[in-house]
């Protein structure tokens, strides 16, 4: 779900396996006016006009969220997580723990008995990654970013978020955020290093299908060391 503060005028949109959960909890146990974007259009009573994940909004869904509740996208500051993509495909495939029809835990007709059935490269040439590429999320078909930041999860801090939101608020009338802490880890999931997933062919996969991602984040497939 999209995180909205009115009173320091940020958006966090949330992109999946990103460590969102963690950026979630902190930031609604530290800003106390943040709260889910659909749950104040759900109280509201509008009606949005476009579906929408509950969870996972990408950035022209959120737009169309905030004028439904007449206010401005472009006034808040707005900001995604990425991860290695490499290890983004591990975390999902332990996640989803898609089942012998590519059925995955949270959906109907689950089979728990055949969850992972398949080997990861097996399921990673199965699986539709769109919505989960960052190029999908946050950016327009003319390669238009659509929010002020997009932060690697690996190199992220609360205060270098502080910062780039007071920065961008320094000429409103918005009193200054204060954030302090780490994030706590949460929503993770058990595995070996990412890399011993991989094959050759599908270390390939992972980079053609995420060349947005890599680019941004200057990610590399980092081999798990023999010593």
């Amino acid at each position: 779900m999209a995180l909205m503060s009115d009173r320091h005028r940020f958006l966090f949109l949330v992109n999946p396996k990103t460590a969102s959960t963690s950026v979630r909890r902190y930031l609604r146990k530290n800003v106390a006016d943040a709260v889910f974007l659909q749950e104040r259009v759900a109280t509201l009573g509008v009606t949005v006009d476009r579906p929408y994940n509950p969870h996972h909004n990408n950035a022209r869904i959120v737009e169309s969220l905030c004028t439904s509740l007449g206010k401005r996208y472009d006034d808040y500051f707005s900001f995604v997580m990425i991860r290695n993509p490499w290890a983004k495909m591990v975390s999902r495939y332990y996640y989803e723990r898609s089942d012998k029809n590519h059925v995955r835990f949270f959906e109907p007709n689950y089979d728990a008995s055949s969850a992972l059935h398949y080997r990861f490269d097996d399921w990673l040439t199965a699986v539709n990654p769109r919505g989960y590429r960052i190029e999908e999320f946050v950016f327009t078909n003319r390669e238009e970013q659509l929010v002020n930041k997009i932060y690697p999860v690996e190199t992220f801090s609360p205060a270098a978020l502080c910062r780039d939101i007071n920065e961008f608020n320094a000429s409103r009338d918005v009193p200054p955020l204060t954030l302090t802490g780490d994030l706590p880890v949460t929503n993770t999931t058990q595995h070996a290093h990412y890399s011993t997933y991989y094959s050759a062919e599908s270390v390939e996969i992972v980079r053609q299908l995420f060349r947005k991602d890599i680019e941004l984040g200057r990610y590399t497939f980092d081999a798990v060391s023999e010593g």
